[in-house]
C-alpha cells in the first residue's frame, strides 16, 4: 500500500510508523513544511493508559517514551495568589522538540 502523510508532526509521525509496523512492505512518505528541529512552544502529554496502548501497537517506542519523559501525578492550581498541589491521574509529558527528535529516529530506521 502506497500511504502519504501530509504533515511530520507527532500524529503524522507516528501514524507513520504505525502503518510501517502493520506492514513493512507499506510504501509511507510524509510531507513536512519545517525542519526536524523546529518547535512552536507546545509538548505532548500522555496518560497511563494511552502509554498502555502504544505499548500494545509498538512496544518500542513506548518504552522510549517510559524512559526519555518526565512522570508527575500533581498540578499546580493558582487562584486568587494560593497556590495547592492537585493530585491528577499519572501523566508523562516531554517537549514537542525531543518528541520529534525520538519520532524521527524511528522513522528513519523504519522508512
Amino acid at each position: 500500500m502506497k500511504v502519504v502523510c501530509v504533515g511530520g508532526g507527532p500524529a503524522g509521525l507516528y501514524f507513520g510508523i504505525s502503518m510501517k509496523l502493520r506492514n513493512p512492505e507499506h510504501e509511507i512518505e510524509i510531507y513536512e513544511r519545517n525542519k526536524p528541529d523546529d518547535t512552536f512552544g507546545w509538548g505532548i502529554v500522555f496518560s497511563d493508559q494511552t502509554v498502555d496502548n502504544i505499548m500494545a501497537n509498538d512496544p518500542v517506542s513506548a518504552q522510549t517514551i517510559i524512559n526519555e519523559f518526565i512522570h508527575w501525578d500533581l498540578i499546580d492550581c493558582h487562584v486568587n495568589g494560593q497556590v495547592d498541589e492537585v493530585p491528577v491521574n499519572k501523566l508523562i509529558d516531554d517537549s514537542l522538540s525531543a518528541n520529534r527528535i525520538v519520532c524521527h529516529d524511528v522513522v528513519d530506521s523504519l522508512i
